[in-house]
């Protein structure tokens, strides 16, 4: 299974270059917009296919947008999903790039007023027109069966399914040793590669790299919190947690399918501890933030008196063993502390 694993990341890698779209955008320029269906060979597909959207925000990184349209572009054709770039405030550069990229291909480009990946799907969600939209960070990489297993995923779900995470493996950089990372590390980088389904809240995780949500469900919560999310320089996560909690309470339920699945790059930098520790951090400011906003009483692991007394040992500790997951629990605790006595609370 490693093996194959391994292989299969290698081969991802080897077709990850910046090579001309036009084959697949060409298909893409001639396809009917996702309610007609298409001619000749995709005929069934298309009729068989639930109505979706795929949705990819970016904020300067036109690159990976590239790459990962090289990828999913000549699966959205053939499946009939339309494709919305986002783009959260990019520079100019950046921003003629993607207006380039989605020209070329027939896809919808939409530029957000401010920064926030919040705010960017957001846009993408009022934008859309389709049952379901599918949510791919820009460095993902689907693989080549990927939309075949996401219509499976959503035809099978059942209606109290509002929101399906696929998986996420990650894609390290040529040459880089990563075997230093933990699987709390894979978290942070938003990677999960568990085998099987399952409910979330039930030992099962959904990340937002790949990740799929009824649209009217979104509806019924208020959207993703802008409070929440990506933003510039601040490593803040927790907006899927919040709208999976408030569907919780509605009665809807998120699952985790690990047959559509996408691998992840992983730049050299997120291998490093400083970045390890900065994200730890804010994942922190997050889960502590998450709870506020939904209104509710912080779980124990979070309560002040016990996150002080915690980061005495947990420094120690991280000063004795450096490069160990003790670094990151003492920098998730800070983080959560720091956000509860900064007067947000």
């Amino acid at each position: 299974m490693a093996s194959d694993e391994a292989s299969r990341s290698a081969r991802l890698r080897r077709g990850n270059g910046a090579r001309p779209l036009r084959l697949v955008h060409a298909r893409l320029r001639g396809a009917e917009r996702a309610d007609r269906p298409l001619r000749g060979a995709h005929r069934t597909l298309r009729a068989a296919v639930p109505s979706i959207t795929v949705a990819i925000c970016t904020h300067d990184r036109a690159e990976h947008v590239a790459e990962c349209l090289h990828h999913v572009a000549g699966q959205a054709a053939a499946a009939g999903f339309p494709i919305l770039l986002v783009d959260s405030l990019s520079s100019p550069t950046h921003a003629a790039r993607l207006r380039a990229l989605a020209a070329e291909i027939g896809a919808g480009y939409h530029r957000a007023g401010a920064k926030g990946l919040s705010l960017a799907r957001n846009i993408a969600h009022r934008a859309a027109r389709t049952e379901w939209i599918v949510f791919l960070d820009d460095d993902a990489v689907p693989r080549p069966d990927w939309a075949q297993h996401l219509c499976q995923a959503v035809s099978e779900a059942e209606a109290d399914v509002a929101i399906i995470g696929g998986r996420i493996a990650p894609l390290w950089p040529e040459g880089v040793d990563a075997s230093h990372v933990s699987p709390q590390w894979k978290l942070l980088l938003s990677c999960v590669e568990r085998d099987g389904r399952g409910t979330v809240g039930e030992g099962h995780e959904v990340c937002g790299a790949n990740f799929a949500i009824r649209r009217a469900a979104l509806d019924q919560v208020g959207l993703f919190p802008e409070a929440l999310g990506r933003f510039g320089q601040q490593l803040i996560s927790g907006e899927e947690p919040f709208v999976i909690e408030k569907l919780r309470r509605l009665g809807q339920r998120a699952i985790y399918d690990d047959r559509f699945a996408v691998g992840h790059r992983i730049d050299a930098e997120r291998l490093t501890w400083r970045w390890a520790h900065r994200r730890a951090y804010w994942e922190g400011v997050s889960r502590a933030r998450l709870y506020r906003l939904l209104g509710q009483g912080l779980p124990r692991d979070l309560w002040a008196p016990k996150l002080a007394a915690s980061l005495p040992v947990l420094l120690l500790l991280r000063l004795l063993r450096p490069h160990t997951d003790y670094g990151l629990r003492f920098q998730r605790a800070f983080g959560a502390l720091h956000e509860q006595v900064s007067g947000r609370f």
